[in-house]
């Protein structure tokens, strides 16, 4: 048992071959009754029918090489040595988009993260838009407006932080 959970941990962490995570792998490995013989199961999230095909083609080509290459050496046709060297240049070249992305040689994925900036920005227009609408003629609840003035003075701090080496303050 700790084998194929091994062997299942190992493919799936080959199977990632891209930094997507819309497209997030999943592998299962299955014991063939009265057999010696372990099936690999693949999948892959999906937000339409065919989304993800394209992916799950080029793995099953991938891990086909691999296997055929194993298969090689069970045969006898290949030594351990060679057959090392050709299962790690299949895994290199399945993986290459990944390894270039990490590697920063290649644009990856676009992060969809907000600064910290922007994140207090949109707060400050969100509270003020609360503020305004819970009470058009400005006699706010002080909570809003404090929270609201807390912010402003967080967001003016990261936009031009004090220059600690000229205005100390004693604690």
């Amino acid at each position: 048992m700790d084998k194929e959970r091994s062997l299942a941990g190992t493919l799936a962490f080959i199977w990632s071959i891209r930094d997507d995570t819309d497209h997030i792998p999943a592998v299962c490995v299955v014991e063939e009754p009265n057999s010696n013989c372990m099936g690999i199961l693949l999948a892959v999230n999906r937000v339409g029918f065919n989304d993800g095909t394209n992916i799950l083609r080029d793995l099953k080509q991938g891990f086909d090489k691999i296997f055929h290459i194993l298969a090689g050496r069970l045969d006898g046709e290949r030594d351990a040595s060679s057959t090392e060297n050709e299962v790690f240049t299949a895994i290199v070249s399945m993986c290459t988009s990944r390894i270039l992305s990490r590697l920063g040689l290649i644009p990856g994925r676009k992060r969809s993260r907000k600064s910290v900036k922007d994140s207090l920005s949109e707060a400050i227009d969100c509270t003020r838009r609360l503020d305004n609408s819970r009470n058009p003629h400005k006699n706010s609840c002080h909570v809003v407006r404090n929270g609201s003035e807390g912010i402003d003075q967080a967001y003016k701090f990261l936009v031009q932080p004090p220059d600690y080496g000229t205005t100390r303050k004693p604690c």
